[in-house]
């Protein structure tokens, strides 16, 4: 396999890929932090991105909006990578920023949703 297009099913990976999005997949023999990758566990694809590359061509993924945890995955599951402009160091902190900024609206929406009980205080006599 040279070159794969995909058709993107979640939004795990918004603002950058949406569901419904067509990308590109190409191979490559070394992957790095930032990259975004197509893998394959227990037949099942995912498209997150490498935050940490590990020894023995290993690597964490996890996807741009807080959304699911780190997974490590190995050389071997990576079916190929997204080839653009947010991928390498820049793609990396950009994958920070997108995450801080998904992350700060979950908590918003759990405050609002589910406000602080009001603890009532007695003095004591």
């Amino acid at each position: 396999m040279k070159n794969l297009v995909v058709k993107t099913v979640g939004g795990c990976m918004r603002p950058l890929i949406s569901d419904g999005n067509i990308v590109f997949i190409r191979k490559k023999n070394n992957y790095r932090i930032g990259d975004i990758v197509l893998y394959e566990i227990n037949s099942e694809k995912f498209l997150h991105r490498i935050t940490k590359v590990l020894p023995n061509k290993r690597y964490v993924v996890c996807d741009d909006t807080a959304t699911t945890l780190p997974v490590e995955i190995g050389f071997e599951n990576i079916i190929g990578f997204y080839p653009n402009i947010f991928n390498g160091l820049f793609g990396y902190f950009y994958h920070i920023v997108i995450r801080t900024i998904f992350l700060i609206k979950k908590i918003a929406f759990f405050s609002e949703k589910f406000p602080a009980k009001q603890i009532k205080t007695f003095k004591a006599v």
